[in-house]
């Protein structure tokens, strides 16, 4: 064979055409290769949103028969709901508790080191630590649980990060004091996101 195309005439025609017919089949097999791979990434992530629904309609549900509970609560308690407007607005921590924000070491400069955390800050919302001034946004979570944060750090320009995932951390300074920001918690299913700063001593 191999003389054949060495001693032919047609041996160019033949070589050209075998070539496209290895060059057609090569392509076909990474089409279906390819094709196969993205279909099976796809369906993973159907099955993922599909826990995610589930999840979140569990939570609804339970958020519905709460719902229930203290709006039955409200309306047989005469005055209730002016009763707990008056307190919340005389609550020293009302800014904690809106944010759910928790700080401990009010004093800055005991021993024991200052810390403030955020457990349940959702996709879409920012939170502002009340001493150091630092923020953080988190505008986006995937489904591979990274989220993309906005870090604004007093005195210099916010910086995006990408692919952020649990553990990964930030040291700081603010008003000539250290701080570290660590995330811990990235949940996909139900969009929410934990951090916590602490005073480096």
């Amino acid at each position: 064979m191999k003389d054949f195309f060495y001693n032919s005439s047609l041996s160019p025609i033949y070589i050209f055409i075998y070539t496209v017919i290895v060059i057609i089949s090569s392509l076909g097999i990474m089409y279906f290769v390819l094709d196969a791979t993205i279909l099976n990434s796809g369906r993973a992530e159907i099955e993922q949103y599909k826990a995610k629904l589930e999840i979140m309609g569990t939570e609804t549900n339970s958020l519905l028969k709460d719902n229930k509970i203290y709006m039955q609560w409200l309306q047989s308690t005469p005055n209730a709901a002016a009763y707990i407007e008056t307190k919340l607005k005389s609550s020293v921590g009302m800014n904690d508790s809106l944010q759910g924000g928790t700080s401990t070491g009010a004093d800055l400069n005991r021993k024991q080191p200052y810390s403030y955390s955020v457990e349940n800050l959702r996709k879409g919302e920012v939170f502002i630590d009340p001493y150091s001034g630092v923020s953080m946004g988190v505008p986006d979570i995937n489904s591979k649980f990274e989220a993309v944060v906005l870090l604004s750090i007093p005195g210099k320009a916010t910086k995006e990060f990408n692919k952020v995932r649990t553990g990964m951390n930030w040291a700081f300074e603010s008003g000539g004091m250290k701080f570290r920001i660590t995330v811990y918690k990235i949940n996909w299913y139900n969009d929410t996101f934990g951090v916590v700063i602490r005073k480096i001593l």
